[in-house]
């Protein structure tokens, strides 16, 4: 997902003279924390419970603050800006937890070696792709031709089936 919004960064990039810059202040601060996750490091440790309660706990701060600083409609970017906030704070602790504690080194790849494993993994990076874009473009088209009750709609049949997929699946 991180790659998908880092994508939507440097496309938005080519067109900042349509967007407000805090907008894409806020989204490059939303993709910097995404693509911080390390819940695959704590789901590979069997620890996911570490990783769920901070996401909990961030979320938890966020709802009072939407409820200090969002006031009116005039306030959506702080609500976007306290989101993202959200996603980098809980993802910076869990990053720390990971350096700090658990006596991981981090490593840098050169780009000649993410290629390679690009193309390693090429198949199954272009399924994820396309898989990503064709569930993010569904509700883009169907907002674009129906508008947004559509949108709603197919957004809380999403949901349901996501409910119904975790609980069939424990």
């Amino acid at each position: 997902m991180a790659h998908c919004k880092f994508i939507l960064v440097f496309f938005l990039n080519y067109f900042y003279h349509f967007f407000d810059i805090n907008f894409l202040i806020i989204i490059a601060i939303s993709s910097f924390g995404s693509a911080l996750s390390s819940l695959w490091f704590y789901q590979g440790v069997e620890t996911a419970h570490i990783a769920n309660k901070a996401q909990l706990y961030s979320k938890l701060l966020t709802v009072p603050a939407i409820y200090i600083f969002v006031n009116s409609e005039k306030d959506d970017i702080y609500f976007l800006l306290i989101n993202a906030l959200c996603v980098l704070g809980a993802n910076l602790y869990l990053l720390y937890r990971i350096l700090a504690l658990s006596m991981v080194e981090l490593k840098f790849t050169t780009l000649n070696e993410q290629f390679k494993y690009l193309k390693i993994n090429f198949t199954l990076f272009i399924s994820r792709i396309s898989t990503y874009s064709f569930n993010g473009g569904i509700p883009i088209m169907l907002g674009i031709i129906y508008g947004n009750e559509a949108v709603a709609i197919f957004s809380v049949a999403e949901k349901l089936k996501n409910i119904a997929q975790v609980q069939l699946t424990l």
